[in-house]
């Protein structure tokens, strides 16, 4: 019997109450002026894995489902959450034991990431503290960033 990977069936179940749509093993929420984007990769080398996190800016060209890695500003739930990163690592390695790995990242997903993807549904919502905080953990590329500097 194949299990499926707990990391999946946790953000899954975040889905129902978030507004989050599954499209091709990325997670996402489309608002006013952005889309956030949540990924799963795998690591490769072992069972340990990383939650990425970005934003899609629609000023800067409308898409349906952006892929993490085009995203205008990209960052990782350990870097957002840098004070459980040590936490959120063991959660992410399979390899460790965990058995509330499922309840620790979906709680780090509805109580952290979906209120700054919701705080910074338009450009100006990167001016609130949530999205000043969200860019000072992230990468910015360069045509986002000149955008953001003139509405922030």
């Amino acid at each position: 019997m194949v299990t499926k990977n707990p990391l999946r069936l946790a953000i899954d179940q975040v889905i129902p109450e978030t507004g989050l749509v599954k499209k091709s093993g990325s997670w996402y929420l489309r608002q006013e002026e952005t889309i956030g984007v949540i990924n799963l990769q795998k690591s490769q080398y072992g069972d340990q894995y990383y939650v990425n996190i970005a934003v899609w800016l629609l000023p800067l060209g409308d898409v349906d489902f952006p892929a993490e890695h085009k995203c205008h500003i990209r960052t990782r739930l350990t870097r957002l959450l840098a004070e459980r990163e040590q936490e959120l690592v063991q959660v992410l390695d399979l390899t460790v034991e965990r058995p509330d790995r499922e309840e620790v990242l979906k709680q780090a997903i509805e109580e952290n990431i979906v209120p700054i993807f919701k705080s910074c549904a338009t450009l100006a919502g990167f001016r609130q503290p949530q999205g000043r905080y969200f860019l000072e953990c992230s990468l910015v590329v360069g045509e986002a960033q000149q955008l953001l500097d003139a509405v922030v």
